[in-house]
């Protein structure tokens, strides 16, 4: 793996498997991030902010199919879900690793069973 770009205000980025622009640093934190309509701010969002390149959008694209399906369902936990499944993306980000994703692929089988049940 090459050299990691700093990212600084006004960088497009992935954040969360969405493609948003950095709006605010303080002291090498990311604090807050948009994506054209919604701001999303905390503490820190460094752990969640990753460069624009190919590898780490085929990764996003996957993921957000993956969220998108989980939000579909009528699952009760859905905050929890969306908060392992950003853990796990952060993870295949940081080591592009196949496992990651193949985690994330079986939470989904896991959280439309449970959704079956609920009906």
């Amino acid at each position: 793996m090459g050299k990691v770009k700093v990212l600084e205000v006004g960088d497009w980025c992935f954040c969360e498997f969405r493609l948003r622009k950095i709006e605010r640093i303080e002291a090498g934190l990311i604090k807050s991030v948009s994506d054209g309509c919604i701001s999303f701010g905390s503490f820190d969002l460094n752990d969640r902010c990753f460069p624009l390149e190919t590898s780490i959008k085929l990764i996003s694209d996957e993921f957000s199919s993956i969220w998108q399906e989980i939000a579909a369902t009528k699952y009760p936990q859905t905050a929890k879900a969306h908060k392992k499944l950003v853990q796990l993306w952060a993870e295949c980000c940081q080591v592009h690793d196949e496992a990651k994703l193949k985690e994330a692929r079986d939470l989904l089988v896991k959280i439309k069973a449970a959704s079956t049940v609920l009906g």
